[in-house]
């Protein structure tokens, strides 16, 4: 369990902050991965005064009060370093705060111990005592978010306090954000522009009275702690960027007039819009001027090539995606490239959905060019969800152990993407443990890559000659095999082998599901099975989809295996458990009252039968199935929550505490147990107690949402 995740879900239900993260959405300057970008669906945007000239003098700005003053960030970049590094090294086993800069605070719990919820309670007191309402930010969720700004923390901490922040540091911070949006405001004002907070303080929006440029403070935020510099630091440079960020918005409609002659390009307020030929169409120019500072090339020549179909702001971000050279007899007027024995394809990604860029016989050379620019700019934000395995490799003679000896297996849409950049690779390999620093990558199909370190050294130093190829047998039998289950219609083979040095820094986000070996063994077992018969194959099947949480493949497969043997009770036990979790109780009832028929004393098919009739709105008739499988079953801690659950729901109160105070002494440690005698003391009056239920459940389950409600509602009340 990680330690800080428990921390910041307590402070969530306990209701004393707010959690946001970061909206990394947009960047700070051209450093950033993209171009800073409103939220989505911002609350109404205040249009900044159009300044009448550029004098220094803005008289007609209120003078700010002393209180206001004081909130405002007044920190170094080294002072507030200092101050972070010290907060970390003073932090003993209890909590501490530390005050970072006039607008950040600090909590810091230490890992080796945890402090009593009284301590953090007191701590949440200290820091909330002011008058302004201060928004919250953990590291774990900072770091999750994958900043993309530099340096990253690993090259500014010292050696012994690096792995605090590598790892879960018990990082809490606490923000005035609406000072540093003012503090954004008051420096901007000072060069003689236009400035306008939004209400939330999410944004400020600055105008030299024709162009207008967004400044995120969430991104501020995200790059003040991520850097060690501090809002001050900070938010000034981002300020000394405006006068050139919009100098470079007048430089890029100029080479637009220029690039597409017949055109004609306005300003209107956040865009431009073209007009020309009997269409209109509108342009980001705050995106695109992001896009043409990162690339490092003067504006004509970032344009070359380009469509206008390119720059339009309704277009989706544009990607890069690894595919065999067949794709081209799919999508043959597709905007792309070989490389590698590989084919790189341009594609706009919206809603989650890649849609292919389309070719036309005009373009020109340099419009691939152009967009795989683009590509990489946006490479800090791509999505890659897939399957992941990890095959070890055996042990050296005499026991001893290999270091890093791993390969490591991705299935996914997006497998073979990873190799557009080593970065992504690192960051795949930074959701699985340590990163080699050479790596060789293989890539089967455009749905599969594996991965392994370049070297096998042994732990204890020692040499010898390692052969890999027995694991990478197996992990590309494995691979093969969860392809074929996961993507019914297949993927075009593609074999590009190369060898990698890794970066200091990932990038990418990743929604990796790790695969457990049970589903390899189960998928063989039903590849084995002829003897035994189809329908115990397909229950093999089902039961190796059930263990990747794939329900609509289990649910199929063990229709087909009642189909075949409608009398089984196991089979019938297994439809009716998957129906159940997939949401169909009404049919699961009914197959599970079939198993139940076949299995009298099986206490399983008694639970999964009380679950399916519980969320199917019969709570009696679930006590009663409870009741069957604790009476078959009674030390089983699930068995005995579920029926206290029910019980209390049918205010059998009585009843509920026997059985849930059994489950409690079966297992101290049960978060469900714990969670369910919360309920159930809070029904019946007893709220000191019930808040304690509450915390210790969510001190084992720190994720779960009615526990993190129910204790806010318990402290309020309390």
């Amino acid at each position: 369990m990680r330690l800080f995740s428990r921390l910041g879900s307590w402070l969530r239900a306990r209701g004393a902050l707010a959690d946001p993260r970061p909206a990394l959405s947009g960047g700070v300057g051209a450093d950033a991965g993209r171009a800073e970008r409103s939220p989505p669906a911002p609350p109404a945007r205040p249009k900044p005064p159009t300044p009448a000239g550029r004098s220094r003098a803005t008289p007609e700005r209120p003078a700010l009060d002393a209180e206001t003053l004081a909130r405002l960030p007044r920190a170094p970049a080294d002072v507030f370093r200092q101050r972070l590094l010290e907060a970390l090294r003073n932090a003993s086993s209890d909590v501490h705060v530390a005050q970072l800069d006039s607008c950040v605070r600090v909590l810091v719990l230490a890992q080796q111990a945890r402090a009593a919820d009284e301590r953090i309670d007191t701590a949440l007191r200290e820091v909330e005592s002011g008058t302004h309402p201060l928004l919250s930010l953990t590291w774990s969720a900072l770091r999750d978010a994958r900043p993309p700004f530099s340096p990253a923390p690993l090259e500014w901490a010292p050696e012994d306090l690096a792995p605090f922040l590598d790892g879960d540091a018990g990082l809490l911070f606490f923000l005035d954000v609406e000072a540093i949006a003012l503090a954004v405001q008051q420096a901007t004002e000072s060069l003689g522009l236009a400035a306008a907070v939004e209400d939330d303080a999410s944004l400020v929006c600055v105008s030299d009275g024709r162009f207008i440029a967004h400044i995120n403070t969430s991104a501020l935020v995200a790059e003040a702690l991520w850097t060690g510099s501090g809002p001050l630091s900070v938010l000034m440079r981002r300020v000394q960027q405006l006068p050139a960020e919009l100098r470079s918005f007048v430089a890029l409609l100029r080479g637009l007039e220029r690039r597409f002659v017949g055109r004609r390009f306005e300003v209107q307020g956040e865009c431009l819009v073209a007009r020309g030929a009997g269409d209109v169409a509108r342009i980001d120019y705050r995106q695109l001027a992001a896009a043409a500072r990162a690339s490092g090339l003067g504006i004509d020549a970032f344009l070359a090539g380009a469509r206008l179909d390119d720059l339009l702001e309704q277009s989706g971000d544009v990607a890069m995606l690894v595919r065999s050279p067949g794709y081209r007899k799919a999508w043959p007027d597709v905007v792309c490239a070989e490389s590698d024995g590989a084919l790189l394809v341009a594609v706009r990604e919206e809603d989650g959905r890649a849609r292919p860029i389309k070719a036309f016989a005009d373009d020109a050379p340099e419009r691939f060019a152009f967009l795989q620019r683009e590509a990489l700019r946006q490479l800090p934000f791509f999505k890659v969800d897939g399957h992941a395995f990890v095959v070890e490799l055996a042990a050296a003679p005499g026991g001893r152990r290999h270091a890093d000896a791993r390969t490591c297996g991705l299935v996914g849409d997006k497998a073979a993407t990873l190799l557009l950049n080593p970065r992504l690779l690192r960051g795949f390999l930074e959701q699985l443990g340590p990163v080699p620093p050479v790596v060789e990558v293989e890539t089967l199909s455009e749905n599969v890559v594996l991965v392994r370190p370049a070297q096998v050294a042994l732990e204890d130093g020692g040499s010898e000659v390692v052969d890999v190829g027995p694991v990478m047998a197996e992990a590309r039998r494995r691979a093969l095999r969860l392809e074929g289950d996961l993507f019914d219609d297949g993927a075009d083979p593609l074999e590009v082998r190369r060898t990698l040095v890794m970066p200091d820094v990932g990038a990418g986000h990743f929604g990796v599901t790790l695969v457990p070996d049970e589903f390899f063994v189960l998928a063989d077992q039903a590849a084995q099975t002829g003897d035994l018969g189809r329908a115990h194959a397909d229950y093999l099947r089902g039961l190796a989809f059930e263990s990747l949480g794939l329900t609509d493949k289990a649910v199929r497969a063990f229709e087909r295996a009642v189909r075949a043997r409608s009398d089984d009770g196991e089979l019938n036990l297994a439809l009716g458990r998957t129906l159940s979790a997939s949401g169909e109780h009404g049919r699961a009832v009914s197959v599970l009252e079939r198993a139940a028929g076949a299995l009298p004393e099986h206490a399983d098919v008694q639970n999964a039968l009380g679950v399916a009739l519980y969320k199917s709105g019969s709570a009696g008739d679930a006590r009663l199935a409870f009741l069957r499988a604790v009476k078959l079953s009674p030390d089983e801690v699930g068995f005995l929550v579920n029926l206290g659950r029910t019980c209390c729901d049918v205010r059998l109160f009585a009843e509920a505490k026997i059985a849930l105070d059994r489950a409690l002494r079966l297992e101290p440690s049960s978060a469900e147990a714990h969670a369910s005698m919360a309920v159930l003391c809070h029904r019946t009056g007893e709220k000191a107690r019930a808040l304690k239920h509450a915390r210790a459940a969510l001190a084992e389950e720190p994720e779960d949402d009615t526990v993190r409600e129910l204790l806010r509602m318990l402290d309020d009340e309390v």
